[in-house]
């Protein structure tokens, strides 16, 4: 497959390609969902490559998924589970790296579990029958803001500079300051977790974005090299520099006096496989005007460029999540910050004058007054189980995604069950159903569930 990207400079050809083995020290995923969180179950086989994981027929559970969001960071575990892969006209045969999966459950990654490579047995994989598929439940979306994606304890947001500011270009300090001014600070990656995640988050969900901006910085102190992440505490240990094409480059790009800054990236030269900041050879960005072919690579590796230089690139601001509180089961009663729905909306203030009318004959005008002025927090208002705002262009009623204190023997899906069934008897006789396994469907029956 080839693209053409087209820059202000010059057009840049760019086609996937693969490297001779995979450094990306990358071992499992999700593909072919609507994001990282959904999908069919690949892994790093014995051989390098991908491949999709199978299981006997009607053998892979919540159990053995939950296992994989766990792995992934999805720290709510697996919302579903299911087997078989329909395949496209394209897709003849679809390479396999696992025949059969069994877990027990507490296993901290995949390779833990119990499993039966594709090559140490004479059953074959039917795919369209037996490959595997997850989807994970989004961690707590009401920790972060909305345009922020929660993960590894941390609120990530990707900044896109606009068209004019990408035109005349910021520097390696503006990119800095516009993340503090946010609250945040400029991306540092600290673990092969977190380079996964990037890596994933972007190529799903944001494939036109080829580099971002990171808050490394490495120049030579002493004659000594020296890296930091600029704006962050944490010491520079983890690294995932660009190995070439060929696997070839072993050490770090060479720092110097003039500060270089760390771009992860995704797309390279085909033919030249060498640091950006060694030679001053970008010719992406150079005056040339011939054309050069770029290959994309299926992860973000880092490489340097000029900290001096003016850019255009995207950049990833990160911070802390925030402190909501947690949704005590029996009580009803949260009273934390959260003001984010689960869906990433942001929530209307209770006293807008188009939210008052709807909660007429939800509290009397007494509590309204005690209790919702003044603010947009997600509430129980109505006894619901589930603190809930009102959000959206139709200012409907939505839930919020806030962890559970865990203290009695409630949970989460408990509540969930109970607010929409709440909201069934209220608004609409359509619902959700799913069975364990199986892809959700409309179910009349709903209030029954």
């Amino acid at each position: 497959m080839t693209t053409t990207v087209t820059t202000t400079a010059t057009p840049i050809i760019i086609q996937n390609a693969t490297l001779s083995e995979n450094p990306s020290g990358q071992v499992l995923r999700l593909r072919g969902g609507p994001g990282p969180w959904e999908g069919y179950v690949e892994v790093q086989g014995p051989t390098s490559g991908w491949g999709l994981v199978c299981d006997e027929k009607h053998s892979w559970t919540i159990v053995e998924a939950t296992v994989v969001c766990h792995q992934l960071g999805y720290e709510r575990g697996a919302e579903l589970s299911w087997q078989g892969r329909p395949l496209k006209a394209t897709e003849d045969t679809l390479r396999v790296s696992v025949n059969k999966v069994s877990c027990g459950g507490n296993e901290a990654t995949l390779s833990a579990c119990q499993l039966e490579p594709q090559s140490s047995t004479g059953k074959q994989c039917l795919v369209s029958r037996d490959a595997v598929g997850v989807r994970c439940y989004k961690n707590w979306v009401s920790q972060c803001q909305p345009g922020e994606v929660n993960h590894g304890k941390k609120c990530y947001r990707l900044v896109v500079p606009s068209v004019r500011h990408a035109l005349e270009g910021f520097s390696h300090g503006e990119a800095i300051r516009d993340c503090k001014s946010r609250g945040a600070q400029l991306l540092d990656i600290i673990s092969q977790e977190e380079n996964d995640f990037i890596s994933e988050w972007l190529i799903q969900l944001h494939p036109n974005i080829t580099n971002v901006l990171t808050a490394g910085v490495g120049v030579n102190v002493q004659q000594r090299p020296l890296w930091v992440w600029e704006g962050s505490s944490a010491a520079f240990k983890y690294s995932k520099w660009w190995p070439g094409w060929a696997n070839n480059l072993k050490t770090p790009p060479k720092t110097g006096n003039r500060p270089i800054c760390v771009v992860a990236k995704r797309i390279f030269p085909c033919e030249h496989a060498y640091h950006t900041s060694d030679v001053v050879t970008d010719t992406a960005h150079s005056h040339d005007k011939t054309n050069v072919k770029m290959c994309a690579a299926n992860y973000f590796y880092w490489d340097t460029e000029d900290c001096s230089i003016t850019h255009g690139h995207p950049y990833i601001c990160e911070r802390p999540l925030d402190d909501i509180g947690c949704v005590d089961g029996d009580k009803y009663n949260y009273q934390g910050i959260a003001n984010v729905t689960a869906s990433g909306l942001p929530c209307f203030r209770w006293d807008d004058p188009q939210i008052i009318p709807k909660l007429t004959y939800r509290v009397s005008e007494r509590q309204r007054n005690a209790t919702l002025t003044g603010h947009n927090f997600c509430r129980n208002v109505g006894s619901d189980p589930l603190p809930w705002c009102y959000a959206g262009k139709g200012k409907t009623r939505e839930p919020c995604s806030i962890p559970t204190c865990w203290s009695k023997e409630w949970t989460y899906l408990n509540m969930l069950q109970h607010w929409l069934v709440s909201q069934l008897e209220e608004d609409s006789t359509d619902f959700i159903y799913q069975q364990d396994g199986a892809l959700p469907y409309f179910h009349k029956m709903s209030s029954n569930f």
